[in-house]
């Protein structure tokens, strides 16, 4: 079952108490259908929860819904697909009427006077979200639409979204329109706003996860970096060393330098603290730093003379 089937699966799983609620969301649900005209209602989903809804809703109206199953292919896997009509210009009126629609309503156009409770306008959301809804695994990343075969629609809905507060941007595909949101945080308002909390959370859970490797990542290749400066300086200071043995010069070394320089010898993969660690005489982590550095500089320029 994908992350997608899921949502929708607890979606249809809420209890819609008050009848207008429940009026609303199936409200929401066929101003998202394929079709939904005073004369003809058809909707296609491929989720059976949300089938099963649309049915029950129907026959709360005193309408029996025609639903039609078929099978897809794709692969080794199949998949059904369900389509529910009313076909009848009484039935469709019927259903008109219990919703409060007028008999000459425009499908283009939402009826915010269907909305009676607090509660409405989330349910018709939520109706929306199933007829028209997708969402993406956010182990693949993060992205939430709503698909409409209907520009005005599309756009109506989109204002009224932000008449309260909820931020979808819009964009249009050749024969759709659609309301999406890749951000994290406005998929997660959106789909708690709706009831859809385990979904949410499944969404902030896949975040804490990734910021948690995320900041792994930094630290290792943070101590990688380190171990890498680390190494290459101490190269630098064994070539400078091993010059002065190879030029005759080790002896003109302050006898200071000449203990520091023996030690990085026989201790080259030994941090700049190890080796202040091993002098007889107590010296400082940065007191060897500067005297290795100071081999080098010495090196260096004795090179050039």
């Amino acid at each position: 079952m994908s992350f997608a089937q899921d949502t929708k699966n607890d979606l249809c799983a809420i209890p819609c108490r008050r009848k207008c609620c429940r009026k609303a969301m199936l409200y929401g649900i066929l101003s998202a259908a394929n079709t939904f005209r005073p004369d003809r209602i058809r909707l296609m989903t491929e989720n059976e929860r949300t089938s099963e809804t649309v049915m029950r809703l129907l026959k709360e109206c005193s309408v029996k819904g025609n639903l039609y199953i078929s099978e897809k292919k794709s692969g080794e896997q199949r998949s059904n697909s369900y389509k529910i009509t009313v076909a009848s210009l009484q039935d469709c009126q019927t259903v008109t009427n219990a919703i409060g629609l007028s008999p000459d309503f425009r499908c283009e156009t939402i009826d915010e006077t269907i909305f009676h409770c607090q509660d409405c306008f989330r349910h018709f959301v939520r109706g929306l979200y199933l007829s028209a809804g997708t969402i993406k695994d956010p182990k693949s990343g993060y992205q939430l639409e709503l698909v409409f075969n209907n520009q005005s629609l599309s756009e109506s809905i989109a204002s009224l979204f932000e008449a309260q507060g909820i931020a979808l941007k819009s964009v249009a595909r050749q024969y759709s329109y659609v309301l999406y949101a890749k951000e994290s945080e406005t998929i997660e308002d959106f789909l708690t706003f709706i009831g859809a909390q385990q979904s949410a959370l499944a969404i902030m859970d896949v975040k804490i996860y990734r910021e948690i490797r995320n900041q792994a990542n930094r630290q290792n290749n943070c101590e990688t970096a380190n171990m890498f400066k680390m190494t290459s300086s101490a190269q630098n200071q064994i070539r400078a060393i091993r010059w002065f043995i190879d030029a005759d010069l080790f002896d003109t070394l302050d006898e200071d330098l000449q203990v520091t320089a023996l030690l990085r010898l026989e201790n080259p993969d030994a941090s700049v603290q190890e080796i202040a660690d091993m002098h007889t005489k107590s010296v400082s982590k940065s007191g060897v730093y500067h005297r290795l550095q100071k081999i080098v500089t010495l090196s260096q320029k004795k090179q050039k003379e």
